[in-house]
């Protein structure tokens, strides 16, 4: 009698955990995504959707009036003032993202976590005289209308001449903003003053991102300094990226203890910390082209992991014991010692030599363009060395005549 080939052994747990990793990092092919629900929903933890005006109203109204169960994102983009009824929104809906929007939506449903509004005026027209009043004020209902929000992120739009909108246009009267907001990010406003972004503020806010903003205030004419204003007693991230104008100094005073992450990066202003900066910091990132900041060695907390420094700042005799990424950019002075935990080092637009590296170094990226010969490199490599970026406007084979190569 025929001996009958054994059966495969069924896929216990392990080998499903393997596949849903797999599938979570894109490394399983798509064909092999359908071989579970749970392997396709790891493949793609949501479904994304682009609408724009000009699509077939029945095609939008399918798609947003679907009852699937995964989590959905979607993109309004336009006018769909024409529409029929008020544009459906699914339960499943986490994220929801109008791009100059205007049109009817239905109640906005408990599901959503993250909504990001944003306006574009055409060349030639003003804020006054477009639909941005009209958008803002669509905005606020909105933010009004979802307690449950966790992420609201507001993109102000431009006027002639670089001008942008004020926030107070925005928020002036929304009192009555989610307390479940956790990450805030407005991009491309004038703020007249705290106030309006106060208003936006809950007590859980862990995020806080400001980008390309102008500080207008009505008395910064006769300053050329601002004090932040306090800040949530829960916030772990700051950011401040482009912003300036009519101040030069951002004067912060006491900082949430709570506070994991600070990242200035500005050409336009100085950032200067009276009380230090927290102890629990992990991640620091300073810069500006046009400023000379303050920050010294024993301003960095002990337990700082992460440095990015950029343009002038007072010379760092010493770096944090546990850094384990240092970052700098045009730093003039000379490097300090490499602690042994370093892992990523960045030096961009510097012309120091490195001939001594930390055997733990993963990453290294060196760039230079100010000098006629290259930094010298290390004769040896570190172990664990795996990426290597040199850049600079010399030709390559001047490297080898330094044994670099």
């Amino acid at each position: 009698m025929a001996r009958q080939a054994p059966h495969p052994p069924a896929a216990g747990p392990h080998t499903v955990r393997v596949l849903r990793l797999l599938a979570a990092n894109r490394l399983l092919p798509k064909e092999g995504w359908g071989l579970s629900r749970e392997l396709c929903a790891a493949a793609v933890p949501f479904v994304k959707a682009l609408l724009w005006y000009t699509y077939c109203p029945a095609a939008v109204t399918n798609i947003l009036g679907g009852t699937t169960k995964r989590p959905l994102s979607v993109e309004l983009v336009g006018d769909f003032t024409n529409y029929p009824h008020p544009l459906p929104l699914p339960e499943s809906l986490v994220r929801l993202v109008l791009s100059d929007f205007t049109g009817s939506l239905a109640p906005l449903p408990p599901s959503l976590r993250c909504l990001h509004l944003s306006i574009h005026l055409d060349d030639g027209e003003d804020i006054i005289n477009s639909g941005v009043q009209a958008f803002l004020g669509h905005a606020v209902a909105l933010i009004r209308s979802a307690p449950q929000l966790e992420e609201l992120y507001l993109f102000g739009p431009f006027a002639d001449e670089g001008e942008v909108a004020t926030l107070r246009l925005c928020c002036g009267s929304a009192t009555q903003i989610p307390l479940a907001l956790k990450t805030i990010k407005l991009e491309n406003w004038d703020l007249e003053s705290w106030e309006s972004i106060q208003l936006l503020l809950s007590p859980e806010v862990a995020i806080l991102r400001f980008e390309n903003c102008h500080f207008k205030f009505s008395d910064a004419a006769t300053r050329e300094s601002i004090t932040m204003f306090p800040l949530p007693e829960q916030l772990v991230t700051l950011e401040l990226d482009g912003c300036g104008r009519s101040v030069s100094q951002l004067i912060f005073h006491e900082l949430p203890a709570t506070l994991r992450g600070i990242f200035i990066l500005s050409s336009a202003i100085k950032a200067i910390f009276t009380q230090g900066l927290p102890a629990g910091l992990v991640s620091f990132a300073l810069g500006s082209l046009d400023h000379e900041f303050g920050i010294s060695a024993h301003m960095l907390p002990q337990n700082l992991e992460e440095l990015w420094v950029g343009g002038r700042c007072e010379p760092l005799e010493t770096l944090p014991p546990r850094l384990r990424v240092l970052k700098m950019t045009s730093y003039e002075h000379e490097l300090p010692q490499l602690p042994d935990t370093l892992e990523t080092l960045e030096l961009h637009d510097c012309d120091h030599d490195v001939v001594q590296l930390p055997e733990r170094l993963r990453s290294l990226s060196l760039s230079c363009f100010r000098v006629n010969t290259p930094p010298l490199l290390p004769t040896g490599w570190p172990p664990l060395l795996e990426h290597l970026s040199y850049w600079t406007d010399i030709t390559i084979h001047c490297l080898s005549f330094r044994g670099c190569l």
